[in-house]
């Protein structure tokens, strides 16, 4: 399982940070972002609530997503 995000801006080291419902940092990458999106793999996390941070030079987008 994978999680998508669309309508980012394409740039080269964008920091991914996912934490759980806790704050505890579950995931943290450096990442590309190409064709204005990513795909970030979560197959490995538990079932559910977490906080996504996508930074960059050029953007800063923080969401919430859920694993069922």
């Amino acid at each position: 399982m994978s999680l998508m995000y669309l309508g980012l801006k394409n740039d080269t080291n964008a920091t991914i940070s996912i934490r759980d419902s806790y704050g505890t940092q579950i995931i943290h990458h450096q990442w590309d972002i190409k064709r204005n999106a990513l795909n970030i793999p979560v197959f490995n996390l538990e079932k559910g609530l977490y906080m996504i941070s996508i930074r960059s030079e050029n953007q800063n987008v923080k969401a919430k997503f859920y694993k069922q």
